[in-house]
């Protein structure tokens, strides 16, 4: 298709469904006929705007669409933590001083659930623990 033919399909396409079909009544084209070349059309000015469109953008400014939607899809599929581990995370420094005072795994997951009501396995609890620890930057977790 030539840039003409575009632009008057295009120009086609943005007129009301009564002028489109007013057209090809006044053009005799059958209404199957019309449907095939509508089909067509859109096909083919897709295909050829879309195709200007990414010639026509900067490298640059595709990547910087590109990060934004990254960033963007980042904020959204970053979960909040979990209710237990921001449970066990208000807890921290009291577990740091029960394990200091040499309690074990099991007796921590006890006070948790006796005192704070949390119901945690020791496993769960030493996993998010080993993390709060990086994140605190505690050397001495006494796993």
């Amino acid at each position: 298709m030539t840039d003409k033919q575009i632009k008057l399909w295009a120009w086609l396409c943005r007129q009301g469904p009564k002028t489109v079909l007013a057209t090809f009544a006044a053009l005799k084209i059958d209404t199957n006929d019309f449907f095939s070349v509508v089909g067509s059309m859109k096909h083919d000015l897709e295909k050829t705007t879309s195709r200007k469109l990414k010639v026509a953008k900067p490298l640059d400014e595709l990547g910087k669409i590109h990060e934004l939607r990254f960033d963007r899809m980042k904020k959204v599929k970053k979960a909040k933590r979990a209710k237990k581990a921001r449970a066990i995370e208000r807890q921290y420094w009291a577990i740091v001083g029960l394990r200091e005072k040499g309690a074990s795994w099991n007796d921590i997951v006890s006070y948790l659930s006796r005192y704070h009501k949390l119901k945690v396995t020791r496993e769960y609890l030493h996993k998010v623990m080993s993390q709060l620890a990086d994140k605190y930057g505690d050397a001495n977790e006494n796993a």
